[in-house]
């Protein structure tokens, strides 16, 4: 069974079921790519931040060449998605329960009467919302009842006047059950009431804390003390799983986001603004001018590129894909190469992202028109991204925290100039969308470096 999840919780401005349905699909695939490219996604960058999200917070984690889901991730996978209901409308659903319970055993024509009602869970201790309502009861047959054929077609008889009924039984003392159930929960039971049971045998079971709160032999409701325990229990059943309790969704420090996402963490690494951008959108047209040829993101030999040639950068350097990530534009007359270096700093006044622009060493001496300006829009589009996720975890902090992307490089190497004055611009003028859909906050600042001085840009 899963934790119980507020439909009101956002985590980095995500809501719970993203989480969930993307960690169910994980788990069957275990498969990045597959997992960023759900259809639950408006485009992949949304994905992309999810993803990220979820190994800064402990759902998945790297599995040697891989990555595997945590028992964490597996929770929230099975967890339950439900408002959550303020304490005392949810006292007062339980209130009218056991009502209920006193109109059954105030009725002679009930086989079944209800001798105790046990409480636990968050009701029981008075949390601020309650997610359902947990309960166990102790039902018992009427003596008026005992004879077994008499019994048997009473039963039958009243159950047979109740269109809804099943038309068979597993068990023939299911039916005075299903009356009974039919008297305190009606046809359909209040949401909130999912977790009472009509009998303690998993109470028993799990080993939990609980109160009596209605004794019949003791005139019906009781105030009694919480006990560790049900008085049958003998401790927590090895059949049961460990009590699962909701993780921490505490993050780790930001960082960059993995660059790869960019070409969906498939192995030849390839970038395809029509996946990215879930189509030809305006908003792909806007920083592609065309489909991209030999455009790819990643982090060395061993992501198994396909290209026409491989940049030094490739061959002579380790890249971790967050840190450093190459991007290179390689044609079979052409091309260039880049590293993107990112770094995340917190500081009291305020965020700063710098990008730092390497050159990759290209192969070829001749450079393809678009070359440059599809490298950087790629460079463009990670780097934007991870600003979206640094304003998003800043709002999920509550912080008004001002922005800054700096885009640095080495003027004096040419292809490191151009990129620089590619990247600037398309952030600057907005050709790939930073800020957070219906961002309310401040915009984020975008800072051209020169050497040692930076110049603002843009506010």
């Amino acid at each position: 069974m899963g934790v119980s999840l507020s439909h009101d919780l956002m985590i980095s401005g995500c809501r719970p079921s993203d989480f969930k349905n993307s960690l169910r699909s994980f788990r069957r695939t275990r498969d990045p790519g597959k997992m960023i490219d759900l259809k639950i996604f408006p485009q992949r960058r949304d994905g992309a931040i999810v993803f990220e999200e979820c190994l800064d917070r402990g759902l998945i984690e790297p599995d040697g060449s891989g990555f595997k889901i945590t028992q964490a991730g597996e929770a929230i996978a099975d967890s339950k998605l439900r408002p959550r209901t303020a304490l005392a409308a949810a006292q007062r659903v339980f209130d009218d329960f056991l009502d209920r319970v006193e109109r059954v055993n105030a009725d002679p024509d009930s086989v079944l009467q209800v001798e105790q009602v046990w409480l636990f869970g968050s009701l029981m201790r008075e949390e601020p919302t309650v997610g359902d309502i947990d309960a166990a009861l102790v039902a018992k047959r009427r003596p008026e009842f005992d004879d077994h054929a008499a019994r048997r077609a009473y039963v039958a008889r009243v159950i047979a006047a109740r269109v809804e009924h099943p038309r068979t039984w597993r068990l023939e003392y299911l039916g005075e059950y299903w009356l009974l159930e039919r008297a305190l929960f009606g046809r359909r039971r209040h949401h909130l009431l999912a977790g009472v049971m009509t009998n303690v045998d998993d109470l028993r079971q799990i080993d939990a804390p609980c109160r009596l709160v209605f004794d019949r032999s003791r005139g019906g409701r009781v105030k009694t003390a919480v006990l560790d325990r049900h008085p049958g229990s003998t401790g927590r059943s090895d059949e049961l799983s460990p009590p699962l309790k909701r993780p921490d969704l505490t993050p780790v420090a930001l960082r960059p986001m993995d660059g790869r996402w960019i070409a969906g963490f498939s192995g030849c690494g390839e970038v395809s603004p029509y996946r990215i951008f879930r189509g030809w959108s305006d908003e792909a047209h806007a920083l592609f001018a065309r489909h991209p040829s030999g455009l790819w993101v990643g982090r060395g030999v061993d992501d198994g590129f396909r290209l026409a040639w491989r940049p030094n950068s490739l061959q002579n350097r380790a890249l971790d894909g967050r840190n450093a990530i190459a991007i290179v534009n390689a044609t079979g007359n052409g091309g260039a190469s880049v590293v993107l270096c990112r770094e995340i700093a917190l500081a009291p006044a305020g965020c700063r992202l710098c990008a730092r622009l390497e050159d990759g060493k290209r192969r070829r001496a001749r450079l393809d028109n678009h070359a440059i300006p599809d490298i950087a829009s790629a460079a463009a589009l990670i780097v934007a991204v991870d600003a979206e996720r640094i304003l998003r975890r800043l709002e999920e902090a509550k912080s008004d925290l001002p922005v800054v992307v700096s885009v640095e490089g080495d003027d004096r190497v040419d292809v490191v100039a151009a990129l620089k004055d590619e990247v600037v611009n398309r952030l600057v003028d907005r050709a790939v969308r930073i800020e957070p859909l219906n961002w309310r906050g401040q915009a984020v600042s975008i800072v051209r470096s020169e050497g040692p001085q930076s110049a603002a840009v843009c506010d």
